[in-house]
This record gives structure tokens, sequence and C-alpha cells, in this order.
């Protein structure tokens, strides 16, 4: 694809060679993301970078679940959970 660089960090974070100093992170994967192993592979590289890393993978969900929360207990749990994380953070 033209003017698509597939090598680009922002598309893929587990390109990047030096994860330290990141700010705190919070990864929410779903269980069956085809995407879920690369949260698991990230959560591994930051925690390997010393960054402080939460992460969490939500049962019998699929890629995109948190876009369902007016119908899925689960997406909008996961999105207060990412709220709470998120205040505890910037609270410090």
């Amino acid at each position: 694809m033209d003017g698509f660089d597939t090598t680009d960090t922002r598309l893929s974070p587990l390109r990047e060679m030096d994860l330290r100093n990141l700010p705190p992170a919070l990864i929410v994967t779903a269980e069956c993301d085809v995407l879920r192993d690369d949260g698991r592979y990230y959560r591994d590289a930051l925690h390997a970078a010393d960054v402080q890393v939460e992460y969490i993978e939500v049962p019998g969900m699929v890629h995109g679940f948190v876009e369902m929360a007016g119908v899925l207990p689960a997406a909008a749990e996961a999105i207060e959970y990412a709220g709470a994380y998120l205040r505890g953070i910037l609270a410090g």
C-alpha cells in the first residue's frame, strides 16, 4: 500500500525498541480476539522495561466488545474499570 509505513510504531508499539520511561498503562484485551496475544506481548514488554502495567483479559468477549457497552455488561464494566484506573493514575 503506497504511503503506508508498516514499521510505524504507532501502528504496533511492540515495534518500538525502547519502551522505558512510558507512562503507566492499562491493557484490556478480549479472550476471543485475534489481537489478544499482542496485548499479552505488549504487557510483557512493558513489564520488562519497568513500566507500570496492568493487564485485563475479559472472558468470552470479541474484538471491539467495548463498543457494545449498551448491551454487554462486561463492556460497561471494562469502561468503568478503565475510568477508575485513569482517575487513580491522575490522582497520583
